[in-house]
């Protein structure tokens, strides 16, 4: 989905503990094995900085916009969203296998990646 359409400054709400809600229309990717989502939380200059990594495998290409979100739930079935509204913004790697013949499909593999001080924030949907 596109940050525009996104509640302003939810990094923010999600730091004081206000929940953030999602409400926009959630486009659904369809996975080829499964999805990982790992974040970690470091130090650096001074403050906390977190890093979250997103990983998944699609026959879906995805339109790329600066300002993308993406959202993922777990296995608890709670949700979070990486990307905002405003800076800083997702980077996205994206990888594109063509298949072997009567072998591996072609497939669109993407790495998302969003360093913050919150880059992977509850919410709900």
């Amino acid at each position: 989905m596109q940050g525009k359409y996104l509640q302003r400054q939810m990094m923010h709400k999600s730091l004081a503990s206000l929940p953030v809600a999602i409400m926009t229309d959630i486009t659904p990717i369809n996975f080829v094995g499964n999805p990982t989502c790992e974040a970690a939380s470091d130090y650096d200059n001074g403050g906390r900085i977190e890093k979250t990594t997103l990983k998944f495998v699609t026959n879906d290409l995805i339109q790329l916009q600066s300002d993308i979100a993406f959202v993922v739930t777990d296995t608890n079935d709670k949700s979070f969203v990486v990307g905002t509204r405003e800076k800083p913004h997702p980077i996205i790697r994206m990888t594109i296998f063509t298949g072997e013949p009567n072998g591996e499909p072609a497939v669109f593999s993407y790495e998302v990646t969003l360093y913050a001080q919150r880059s992977l924030i509850p919410c709900s949907v």
